[in-house]
């Protein structure tokens, strides 16, 4: 069996996984990174789907009905990870389809929401209504 005592070790303000020495020879220990508290409370509840099971997001790399779409995705992507790291986020570009976000519940509910044309406020206030 493995048992590992976990310490924090810091570098400039990021969390790093590092091995620390132990007492028994057999034995390393390593740390464990943890949430970044930089992030402000507002980006964490704004982008917490707590009962979401997976989100998927469609739009079209050209078509002018996605660029709302593919912004708030370059803009939030970053975001929503950091605050779900386990949730599949998945992102699917295709020519020429209507843009959609797609999210998954428990025992299968799925939610499918059309964003052509929408802005990224009004998409951010779609997913806040439906997840």
């Amino acid at each position: 069996f493995f048992f590992a005592h976990h310490s924090q070790a810091q570098d400039s303000g990021h969390s790093i996984r590092a091995p620390v020495q132990s007492s028994s020879p057999s034995l390393l220990k390593f740390s464990t990174p943890t949430l970044e508290t930089s992030l402000s409370k507002e980006i964490m509840s704004k982008f917490a789907f707590k009962a979401l099971k997976e989100l998927r997001i469609h739009f079209c790399q050209s078509s002018t009905g996605s660029a709302g779409l593919r912004n708030f995705v370059r803009a939030n992507f970053a975001e929503m990870k950091k605050v779900n790291p386990s949730l599949p986020i998945l992102v699917r570009e295709c020519s020429g389809i209507e843009p959609k976000i797609t999210a998954r519940f428990e025992k299968g509910v799925e939610k499918t929401v059309s964003v052509l044309d929408m802005d990224e406020g009004a998409i951010d206030s779609k997913l806040k209504d439906f997840c």
